[in-house]
């Protein structure tokens, strides 16, 4: 069994380098992932790449800097994964 398996993580600015590997490495161990971006194109790209290696993915686009989009992101993470946090 994956250590992580059952668990949701909000990885923001996690579409490429260090924070897409820490997205990936916590997906791989079981972690559904939200990552983030300001970009709509990278998390695109980011979740197509997470989800080609099996990981449970979604994205949003986030700008850590606005606190309304700091809110979204929590809000629309728990409602999609309401039945895992449980």
């Amino acid at each position: 069994m994956r250590r992580l398996e059952g668990k949701v993580a909000i990885v923001t600015t996690s579409t490429q380098g260090i924070g897409f590997a820490i997205a990936e490495r916590l997906g791989l161990e079981g972690a559904a992932i939200v990552v983030s971006s300001r970009k709509k194109n990278n998390v695109d790209e980011a979740v197509e790449k997470l989800w080609s290696k099996g990981v449970e993915v979604m994205g949003a686009i986030c700008h850590v800097s606005n606190p309304q989009h700091r809110k979204d992101l929590v809000e629309k993470t728990v409602q999609v994964n309401a039945p895992l946090l449980d």
